[in-house]
């Protein structure tokens, strides 16, 4: 896959895509979708990765995300001025952010908006004090300072880090980042 492309490849293959789609020749606007779409999956795979931390299947948000990129393209418009690759992130983000509030184990708990804010924020904020402070250890002090820091009760830190440190696995979910098939359920003993 070579680099993303500048901005007057970009603003080139959306007009020719689009001139395409406009023309009905389906089949000089499926090659350049699918253009467009290799050309910018790594931005797939990087959503990906920084949204894999909450132990769902990396080939289901994969999937998500690469909906997310097809729809990105079809909804772009070059001439509001943004790049693509901005675009097509935030979008790709924002599909991930919802698949994993919809599938996460508990997902009742992040039904308003400040426990959203603690899901998504509160795993980089222990990482954080665990690098100063060289430990994991989940005090009621700890949960107060994050309380703070979010704007939330301790309870709610309390109860989403008990979450975050030990998360629902599905048998299904994969055993590695690669795609190599293999599941949790293909290792257990029959």
């Amino acid at each position: 896959v070579r680099p993303l492309l500048n901005r007057e490849e970009e603003l080139d293959i959306f007009a020719r895509w689009r001139d395409a789609r406009t023309t009905g020749n389906r089949r000089v606007e499926n090659k350049l979708f699918e253009q467009i779409t290799i050309q910018f999956s790594p931005i797939v795979k990087k959503a990906v990765k920084k949204m894999g931390g909450y132990g769902l299947d990396y080939r289901d948000m994969t999937s998500e995300a690469l909906v997310a990129l097809s729809r990105a393209v079809i909804d772009f418009d070059p001439s509001r001025g943004f790049r693509f690759a901005t675009y097509a992130h935030t979008c790709i983000l924002t599909t991930l952010y919802s698949y994993v509030t919809r599938n996460y184990f508990i997902t009742n708990v992040c039904s308003n908006s400040n426990n959203k804010k603690v899901f998504f924020r509160l795993r980089r904020l222990m990482s954080e004090e665990i690098k100063r402070n060289g430990h994991s250890e989940l005090t009621m002090e700890l949960c107060e300072r994050l309380a703070t820091t979010l704007g939330v009760d301790a309870d709610t830190v309390m109860m989403m880090a008990t979450i975050l440190r030990d998360p629902y696995s599905s048998l299904n979910q994969s055993v590695s980042e690669e795609d190599d098939g293999l599941t949790k359920q293909d290792l257990l003993v029959s």
